[in-house]
């Protein structure tokens, strides 16, 4: 599969993607044009501790083989219950660090919009519990 065919390949609908998903195939390296259920684990983390993002699906297609791997999963449902809390505070954290590089005043925002998502983040983890 070509890159531009990856890029397709990620554009579908997620359960469409969950048919395709063992036909997407490494773009670059040593493993290249091998499909992902054939690559090695180890290559898989390294993708991720690198954080290749180019081609813009490689990630998303990487953590979803990780996770068929490691959680048995056939089709990709969600995860088992205890690891939900920790993909919810990792959003929770790159959701507040977006908007904080967005309207932090040492960076053209303003004071109000800072409180505000500030604000917002306490409650979030208050009431999440993170």
């Amino acid at each position: 599969m070509t890159e531009a065919a990856g890029d397709v390949e990620h554009r579908r609908r997620p359960e469409q993607r969950e048919a395709n998903a063992v036909f997407t195939t490494m773009p670059f390296g040593r493993h290249r044009g091998q499909t992902l259920d054939t690559v090695p684990s180890d290559y898989l983390e390294w993708v991720i501790r690198e954080g290749i993002e180019r081609p813009h699906w490689l990630l998303d297609a990487v953590r979803d083989e990780l996770d068929r791997r490691r959680y048995g999963r056939q089709q990709y449902g969600a995860p088992p219950r205890e690891q939900t809390g920790v993909v919810v505070a990792n959003a929770v954290r790159r959701w507040f660090n977006r908007l904080s590089l967005m309207h932090h005043p040492d960076r053209g925002g303003d004071d109000k919009s800072m409180q505000i998502v500030n604000q917002a983040h306490a409650i979030l983890r208050e009431e999440l519990r993170l």
